[in-house]
């Protein structure tokens, strides 16, 4: 199998009546799902959707988004998944950037959507109720839906009153091959405007499987689909994992710590894969204890680096270990991870946890500013070549060269290798060099990390008119705590050398975050000023 709609398709005569997905007090089949994603395959090529054309779609984790993705897998038309929480000109970017000829989002967020639809001069959009398919209407989540927006047609289909829609699908469904291109996913776009990865069903099939093998998910393991289906790791574990472990992808729409543990109560998943922030949230929940974990097997973490101090933390209030990972919406989600049994070491140089060894079909190098092979154990830029890894940015091919030697991914991450562990560091760009001195973010992090009113850390440059750079402290703090920023200095003080010792400290409610729960360290310094 190699290809989204084979994995589906494998599920569905596995056990058909299987759930496949389950949404608060809603649950679809396997054979559900399959009906109304054949409906809605009609409904797509009604409106002119060939293969290869691409289809905009903004929706939270709701079943509909299961839906329409197979769905156009299924016609060989590319997903291209964005952030519900774009406003009108970044969603007006990735609809003119991708070409896309339809757009299918929320009710909830339609007037926002209309006005970038309008700015992109794309007249096909529609809208449904993200909330349709379910009756508990959890106040904590729920946004209403205008009635004026809702798209009663495509509303009806997914719903499964399909009797209006044409069930003949001679010519409708693709003959898909795992070279084809599926997804188009937008990176945040640290510098200039976002790009779009673009990655083959071969990709994120190859993706799927390496998670399934690696963490050795039992068939049957439902999975708690947290990530952002926006995202490349929504993608893989809240669409494609359950499909190859024939259970069902549990969603609660948006994150939401309080209403995500009592959904593992309720739904007993056995795998999730989170962001340190989304841990440490999840922990500072007054509903949060053993029981509520009682059902995994397997948790681990990405998308940001795991701090050693909520690692253990984690591990000692749940009895669960997180496995830390490593990846990025060019390598289709993760590409390293620690393998299942083993427990991480933590460097002693760097404090920082290891991010384990590569996943199947993934290989590494560390390279120097030359493009050569560092000695082992030394630090340089981390290259990632594989199955895995996406094929181009769209319609950008002088990135896109730039970007790969030698059929190897250039990350933009700092890394090394010490005893067949790999170590991430930092981004390239967000060293801070103090007087010649380069110092980690992460490094400092991971320290302030183990003060105990320490709740999040964020580290980044600052400037300073004698060492050229300093480091500059942003911290939030667990409740009922308070401290003194001199405290907090002279706590770093104590365990690192003078000149990663934060200059500045500032205390803040919340630390800026995007939509996947990574703390925006470029917008720190910008916290800084406004002080």
């Amino acid at each position: 199998m190699r290809t989204a709609p084979e994995f589906f398709n494998a599920a569905l005569r596995s056990n058909p009546e299987a759930s496949a997905v389950v949404f608060f007090d809603s649950e679809l089949s396997y054979t559900s799902v399959n009906a109304r994603a054949n409906a809605v395959a009609v409904w797509l090529r009604a409106q002119g959707i060939e293969p290869t054309d691409r289809v905009v779609v903004q929706l939270q984790n709701v079943p509909q988004f299961v839906i329409i993705a197979l769905a156009m897998w299924r016609i060989g038309a590319v997903l291209v998944a964005v952030n519900p929480m774009y406003k009108r000109d970044e969603l007006a970017h990735a609809i003119t950037d991708s070409g896309a000829v339809l757009f299918i989002g929320a009710a909830q967020s339609a007037p926002e959507a209309r006005a970038a639809c309008e700015l992109a001069n794309l007249e096909s959009a529609f809208f449904v109720d993200e909330f349709h398919l379910q009756s508990r209407n959890d106040e904590r989540l729920h946004v209403s839906a205008p009635a004026q927006h809702v798209d009663s047609a495509l509303a009806a289909i997914l719903g499964g009153s399909s009797e209006a829609i044409p069930r003949k699908r001679t010519g409708v469904l693709a003959d898909v091959s795992p070279e084809d291109p599926a997804l188009i996913c937008y990176t945040s776009g640290t510098s200039g405007s976002p790009k779009g990865a673009l990655m083959s069903h071969d990709n994120i099939a190859v993706s799927a499987i390496a998670y399934r093998d690696w963490w050795q998910i039992p068939e049957g393991t439902a999975i708690a689909a947290v990530a952002p289906l926006c995202h490349i790791t929504g993608i893989i574990c809240g669409l494609l994992l359950p499909w190859l472990t024939g259970a069902a992808a549990i969603m609660t729409y948006r994150f939401h710590p309080d209403v995500l543990l009592e959904a593992f109560t309720e739904h007993r998943p056995g795998f999730m894969a989170a962001t340190a922030t989304a841990y440490q949230a999840l922990l500072a929940s007054p509903l949060a204890g053993p029981e509520r974990f009682s059902s995994f097997r397997t948790l681990c973490s990405g998308g940001a680096a795991l701090p050693t101090a909520v690692l253990d933390r984690f591990q000692q209030e749940t009895g669960h270990y997180v496995f830390n990972g490593y990846g990025l919406t060019e390598t289709s989600a993760a590409c390293m991870s620690v393998p299942w049994g083993s427990i991480a070491p933590t460097d002693e140089e760097f404090g920082v946890v290891s991010t384990g060894r590569m996943l199947d079909g993934f290989s590494i190098r560390i390279l120097d500013d030359e493009r050569k092979e560092v000695t082992a154990g030394e630090l340089g830029e981390i290259a990632i070549s594989g199955r895995g890894v996406f094929s181009e940015y769209w319609q950008r091919p002088e990135v896109t060269a730039e970007s790969f030697v030698d059929a190897y991914f250039l990350t933009g991450d700092i890394g090394c290798i010490r005893d067949d562990w790999i170590y991430v560091l930092d981004r390239k760009k967000e060293l801070i060099n103090a007087s010649g001195f380069k110092v980690s973010p992460r490094e400092v992090e991971d320290v302030l990390y183990r003060h105990p009113a320490v709740r999040e850390a964020g580290v980044t440059a600052m400037p300073d008119d004698y060492r050229g750079e300093a480091v500059l402290a942003v911290i939030s703090l667990r409740a009922g705590e308070s401290v003194d920023v001199d405290e907090v200095r002279a706590f770093v003080r104590e365990r690192l050398a003078a000149y990663k010792v934060p200059a500045r400290v500032i205390v803040v409610d919340e630390l800026p975050k995007n939509t996947n729960g990574k703390i925006l360290r470029r917008e720190l310094a910008a916290l800084a000023m406004r002080e």
